[in-house]
């Protein structure tokens, strides 16, 4: 029997699905913080709490059969098939539900809209282009949005994106961020980033390559974040 052992490639794509769903569960865990409160519902569009009580619908035993009598005599309503949802009902509970649901949904959501856009072999913003939309609705005053882009997935062996048949500064103003440019000279980054309020975008074409042997990194990013400033600072100042 021949085994294929996991590529490179499959494994840093396999990593950087992890991550995504990881950053993923974090944001709808602070964007939904009061479902973890004792007795509080945050969001619920899966009906009233005291219908999801009823006793004909729990499970396992609604895997066999319902018959809802709520209102009158009662009807059958069939069995309950095994899916994604009536999992999370059977895991959670009714107030589990309640609590999250909608979050659960979003996180199956988002990490299903990733895993199609990536398949599509699109460049990670484009990927996320939601965050976007996201970004010039909430307008936030402090956000400089740098996107670093050399074309090539770098990190799963050089296969090439399709950015550069995308106007990523145009989408970015179509969802309302306030400045939005492309360039590929580090030298106007400073005066971009001395703007006023923002939020603005900013994509620097960059080189495709990395080093042979490249080690681990030894900074913390905000060891990173600080270097890269002085970089740019020196670079303007040239």
């Amino acid at each position: 029997m021949k085994v294929v052992k996991p590529t490179t490639a499959t494994a840093a794509r396999g990593r950087g699905g992890f991550f995504f769903a990881a950053l993923l569960a974090v944001i709808l865990a602070v964007l939904f913080w009061r479902s973890f409160l004792p007795g509080y519902v945050h969001f619920s569009n899966d009906g009233p709490l005291g219908q999801q009580n009823v006793k004909w619908l729990q499970l396992p035993g609604a895997f066999t059969g319902s018959w809802d009598d709520i209102s009158d005599i009662g009807i059958n309503t069939g069995a309950s098939s095994l899916s994604l949802t009536t999992l999370i009902r059977w895991t959670f509970g009714p107030v589990g539900v309640a609590k999250f649901y909608a979050p659960i949904a979003l996180f199956v959501l988002g990490l299903g809209a990733w895993t199609f856009f990536r398949q599509l072999k699109l460049s990670p913003l484009a990927a996320i282009l939601g965050a976007l939309a996201t970004v010039g609705a909430m307008a936030p005053r402090n956000l400089w949005h740098l996107l670093l882009d050399n074309s090539v997935h770098e990190s799963t062996g050089g296969q090439a994106t399709v950015s550069a048949s995308v106007a990523f500064a145009d989408v970015a103003a179509a969802c309302g961020y306030r400045s939005c440019m492309d360039t590929d000279s580090v030298a106007e980054l400073a005066p971009w980033l001395e703007l006023s309020a923002g939020p603005h975008f900013a994509r620097l074409l960059t080189r495709t390559g990395t080093p042979k042997d490249l080690p681990r990194p030894k900074v913390t990013p905000p060891q990173v974040r600080e270097r890269f400033m002085r970089h740019i600072g020196s670079a303007g100042n040239a």
